[in-house]
């Protein structure tokens, strides 16, 4: 494991600047694990002894607020894939920086994401109603919050990712009376059990000199081709997708077309590639100049690559992010040693590439949240270098999308 680097696990490569917490070993750690196991791997303390990190490699966040699901919640069973938000009600009477955060999944075999949104005190209505109309806990929510005026995500948990602790001096702004909509997204193909997860935050008064990041969201269409197109109904694009719309409506069937328009692709283009995987991108401009600070990227089980490239096709390409070998369950957020600086307009082309089915189980995949469907996105942690210059609307691309598809309305 460890001369192969599948361990420690540290997925990011390639022509990715220097990382914050590299978890790699040296050529000389390796050796010394290999000579060590190659004695019989014999111990200097008791076999009892209890192993625990060392703190220069853990982060640790300090629990200043603990919120919690108010109960239990546990699916029918009916719905592989159950996406459902809550309520988190921080209380904050006063404008608080979140600098920290823990998301901690309560049941680890049913939780296949969470993503946590800020969402202003004029929301509150919107949520008790969209809550109120669900007879369960919470309100089922697929491809975002499903309340209109929420905005950007402050935190977010996928398999692999630890505790996050935002860079010295910066911290998410979140304003006197302010909530939170936690989205999780559940997943039963092997298990329907209770969860109860919880987000532990670190926060700061606003009184002092904290500086506010933003999140500025990245997405690309997904459309993946069986390896043999001709190979049954469940490799055909349309068939796909009419089962879509009939089990999950309208608005799921309707992502993949608008993802594609909105990228300036077609469903031609992507499937016609040869070889055994698809490349899929998207160039997105920057709504305003910033430093940043921290990214990460998301793509399911099918993933084969991932990259971010700041101002492609140009003189001034530099690579910001890349996972050679993407690994679902070792996803994370990353922080630059040296932050990046970016202008308004520069571009920024997400950039994800997936193996095709084969055999018995190959079938045509698009844009979905479900396990066994795909996805291609990124959000990159900016520091505005105006904050007066950060567009209330959020246009980016990712945004506008879920807006819309709030506006389609249902499932």
């Amino acid at each position: 494991m460890t001369r192969l680097g599948y361990m420690p696990p540290w997925k990011p490569g390639g022509a990715t600047p220097q990382l914050r917490h590299d978890r790699r070993l040296s050529a000389e750690q390796r050796a010394s694990l290999r000579e060590w196991a190659a004695a019989g791997a014999p111990l200097d303390v008791a076999a009892s002894t209890p192993v625990l990190p060392g703190d220069a490699e853990t982060v640790r966040v300090r629990a200043d607020l603990v919120l919690e699901m108010a109960e239990p919640y546990q699916g029918t069973g009916e719905l592989s894939d159950d996406y459902r938000c809550f309520v988190l009600d921080p209380g904050f009477e006063e404008d608080t920086f979140l600098t920290g955060f823990s998301l901690e999944p309560g049941e680890r075999r049913v939780v296949h994401h969470s993503l946590v949104y800020l969402a202003g005190p004029h929301a509150r209505d919107e949520a008790a109603a969209a809550s109120d109309r669900d007879p369960r806990p919470g309100w089922e929510c697929f491809g975002g919050p499903g309340i209109p005026e929420v905005g950007g995500m402050i935190a977010s948990w996928v398999p692999g990712q630890t505790a996050t602790l935002q860079p010295a001096g910066t911290g998410f702004l979140v304003p006197a009376g302010s909530f939170f909509v936690f989205q999780l997204h559940y997943n039963y193909q092997h298990h329907v059990l209770p969860d109860q997860t919880r987000l532990v935050l670190q926060t700061e008064t606003a009184d002092g000199d904290l500086l506010a990041l933003q999140h500025v969201s990245l997405i690309a269409p997904v459309e993946i081709p069986c390896s043999d197109p001709g190979a049954g109904p469940q490799c055909d694009r349309f068939q796909v997708l009419r089962e879509r719309r009939d089990a999950e409506g309208p608005r799921a069937a309707l992502i993949p077309g608008l993802l594609l328009r909105l990228c300036g692709h077609t469903a031609e283009e992507l499937q016609g590639q040869d070889g055994p995987t698809v490349t899929s991108w998207c160039d997105i401009p920057m709504p305003y100049a910033g430093t940043i600070l921290e990214v990460g990227g998301h793509m399911h089980t099918m993933g084969s690559r991932f990259s971010l490239t700041l101002n492609p096709n140009t003189d001034g390409e530099r690579a910001l992010f890349e996972i050679p070998h993407w690994d679902f369950n070792w996803q994370g957020r990353y922080q630059y040693e040296t932050p990046i600086h970016v202008a308004e307009g520069d571009m920024i082309r997400i950039s994800c590439t997936w193996f095709k089915g084969t055999g018995d189980t190959q079938r045509y995949t698009t844009w979905g949240e479900g396990t066994q469907d795909e996805m291609c996105l990124s959000s990159l942690t900016v520091l505005p270098d105006d904050p007066d210059a950060v567009p209330s609307s959020r246009p980016e691309l990712l945004h506008g999308f879920r807006g819309l598809l709030d506006r389609i309305g249902g499932r």
